[in-house]
C-alpha cells in the first residue's frame, strides 16, 4: 500500500511515515519498512491519548469531569433545563450557549467543555442557589471549590490545546518544531506540578500522570530527542528550519578556525532546549 504512493520508490527522497496508533497502520509501516526511513506515531494522538489516560487514573479529576459531562448532556437533552440555564444567562447578561459535549475521539473536547462552563459560571452559580430550580439540575452544577479546579484545569488544557491544534495544521508542523514543543510542554507541566503540589494535590497528580503517560505511551519522545542528538539529517533539519536560524546566526564566533556549519550544528544540538541533554 505505502509503496503505491508517488515518490516512495525515489531513492533520492527521504521517506518518513507519520501515522496514528491504529494497529493496521502500524502493520503497514512495518511491512514496507524498506520503503520508509522513519516511522513516527502522530504526536497529536499521543498527547490527547495521554490526557485521556491521566483523566482515567486521577479519581478526583475523573469524577469532576464526569459531573461536567453529565451537565453538558443535560443541556442537550432536557428542554426545560436548557431553558432554565438560558434564562439565568440572560438575567446575568451572559450569552447563552449549550455546554460542549466531550467526545473521546474528538481531541480537546474536554477543554472546550470546561471553557463553556467557565464562561457561564455566573449563571450556573445563580442556578445553584435558586430555590425554584429543580434539584436534579442543581445536583449537576459545580460548587465553588469545584469551579476552582475547573478554572485551573481549563488553563492547563487550553495551553495543550494550542499545541494540539498547531500539530494538526499541515502547514506548520515539522520535526524541529515538535522537538521544541515537547520540551516546552515538559517545562510547562513541571512548573504547574510544582505550583499545585502543596495546595491542589489531585491536580498535581493529574499532571504527573499525564507526563508519565506521555513519556511511557510516547516512546518516540526520547527517540526523537536522540535523533536530534545523534542523526545528522535531523540536525540539518534544525539548521535549515526558519525558527532556528535566528538562534544559529547569533553564534558567529568560531573556535580555532572551526568550520562554521559544524560549529553551528554543535551549538544547536548541545545548547538549544529542544535537543539539550
Amino acid at each position: 500500500m505505502i509503496a503505491d504512493f508517488p515518490g516512495v520508490n525515489d531513492p533520492m527522497k527521504l521517506k518518513v511515515l507519520v501515522h496514528d496508533a491504529a494497529a493496521n497502520i502500524k502493520k503497514a509501516g512495518k511491512q514496507d519498512s524498506n520503503k520508509v526511513y522513519e516511522s513516527i506515531v502522530c504526536i497529536d494522538h499521543l498527547l490527547n491519548t495521554s490526557l485521556c489516560h491521566a483523566e482515567a487514573r486521577t479519581e478526583e479529576v475523573a469524577e469532576l469531569l464526569k459531573k461536567c459531562k453529565a451537565l453538558a448532556t443535560r443541556t442537550h437533552q432536557s428542554t426545560n433545563d436548557w431553558y432554565t440555564i438560558r434564562r439565568m444567562c440572560e438575567k446575568v447578561n451572559i450569552k447563552p450557549m449549550k455546554i460542549t459535549q466531550p467526545v473521546t475521539t474528538r481531541w480537546n473536547s474536554n477543554c472546550m467543555m470546561l471553557e463553556s462552563l467557565v464562561r457561564m459560571k455566573p449563571a450556573l452559580e445563580q442556578i445553584l442557589i435558586d430555590p425554584n430550580v429543580r434539584k436534579e439540575l442543581q445536583d449537576l452544577i459545580p460548587h465553588d471549590f469545584e469551579f476552582v479546579i475547573i478554572e485551573k484545569l481549563f488553563k492547563i488544557l487550553r495551553v495543550l490545546k494550542e499545541y494540539s491544534e498547531k500539530w494538526s495544521s499541515e502547514k506548520n508542523v515539522s520535526i524541529s518544531s515538535v522537538l521544541s514543543d515537547l520540551g516546552a510542554i515538559s517545562m510547562f507541566t513541571q512548573s504547574r506540578i510544582n505550583k499545585y503540589k502543596d495546595h491542589d494535590g489531585e491536580l498535581s497528580k493529574f499532571l504527573e500522570v499525564f507526563m508519565e503517560e506521555l513519556q511511557m505511551h510516547n516512546s518516540q519522545t526520547q527517540r526523537l530527542k536522540n535523533l536530534g542528538l545523534e542523526n545528522k539529517l535531523y540536525r540539518i533539519a534544525h539548521y535549515l528550519h526558519p525558527y532556528y536560524k535566528g538562534f544559529a546566526m547569533k553564534k558567529r564566533n568560531l573556535e580555532n578556525g572551526q568550520n562554521a556549519f559544524e560549529f553551528t550544528e554543535r551549538e544547536l544540538i548541545e545548547k538549544h532546549p529542544s535537543t539539550a541533554r
